[in-house]
C-alpha cells in the first residue's frame, strides 16, 4: 500500500500480538497489542491480512492518506480485497483508535483510481461538490483509437488527466499530444493538472468550475 514519505522511509518494524501476551519494545520495534485478527502467512511469517494492515493504519494515517491507501487495496487492476469486504471489516471492528476515520475512508475508497495523486485529486473534486464525474471512463474516438480518460465528465465532455513524472519523457510527451489531439478533433477538451496544481486546490477546483461552466452552455 502507498505510504505518506515519513512512514514509506521508516525503519521501523511494527510487531502486533494478541493478548494476554505484552507488546513487544526495543530498539527498532515498535509493539502494538490486539484484540482478534486475521493472519496470513508470507515468507513464513505471520502477518496481517491486506484488509486488517488497512485498519490497523487508522491510528498513524489521515483520512486521506487511509483513502489512497484503500484505493489500491480495492484497484481494479490488482484487486486484493474488495470495498465491500472492507466495509464489512470496518463493521465488524470494536470501538478502538481510529475507527472514526475508518468509518469515513471506507465509504469514500474508489476502485479506478490509479495513484496517491488520482486519488487526492478525485477528493478534491468530490468535496468541491461537482457531479457526474467518471474514473477510466473507456473512450473510442472517431478514428477508432481507444483510450481511458483519467477523469471525466461525459457530459461536458471534459478529460482531466494527471500528468505524473511517467509523462516527462520524450516517447511519452508525443505519445500525449498525439492523443490529446485526437481526443480534442472528438470535442473534448483536456485539461492536464500537476502537483503543482494539487500544491493550490482552490485555484485548481475555481478553475475546473469555469471549463465545465463553459462547456455547459
Amino acid at each position: 500500500m502507498p505510504l505518506p514519505t515519513q512512514h514509506e522511509l521508516s525503519q521501523a518494524v511494527h510487531v502486533a500480538v494478541p493478548p494476554p501476551h505484552t507488546a513487544p519494545t526495543g530498539k527498532g520495534v515498535i509493539g502494538h497489542q490486539l484484540g482478534t485478527s486475521s493472519w496470513q502467512y508470507w515468507h513464513g511469517i505471520r502477518v496481517s491480512t491486506p484488509g486488517r494492515a488497512w485498519c490497523e493504519l487508522a491510528s498513524a494515517l489521515t483520512i486521506d492518506e487511509l483513502v489512497a491507501a484503500g484505493d489500491y487495496l480495492i484497484s481494479w487492476e490488482l484487486t486484493l480485497i474488495s470495498q465491500r469486504e472492507l466495509c464489512e471489516l470496518v463493521g465488524r471492528m470494536p470501538a478502538r483508535r481510529g475507527i472514526r476515520k475508518l468509518r469515513v475512508a471506507v465509504e469514500l475508497l474508489h476502485d479506478r483510481s490509479g495513484s496517491v495523486k488520482e486519488t487526492q485529486l478525485r477528493l478534491l473534486i468530490l468535496r468541491a461538490g461537482f457531479i457526474g464525474l467518471s474514473m477510466n471512463l473507456p473512450i473510442i474516438t472517431s478514428g477508432g483509437f481507444r483510450y481511458r480518460g483519467d477523469f471525466a465528465f461525459e457530459a461536458e465532455r471534459v478529460i482531466i488527466e494527471y500528468q505524473s513524472a511517467y509523462h516527462a519523457s520524450l516517447e511519452q510527451f508525443r505519445a500525449d499530444m498525439t492523443r490529446r489531439s485526437r481526443l480534442e478533433a472528438d470535442g473534448w477538451f483536456v485539461m492536464e493538472v500537476n502537483s503543482d496544481d494539487l500544491a493550490n486546490p482552490a485555484e485548481l477546483m475555481a478553475r475546473l468550475r469555469r471549463v465545465l461552466d463553459a462547456r455547459a452552455r
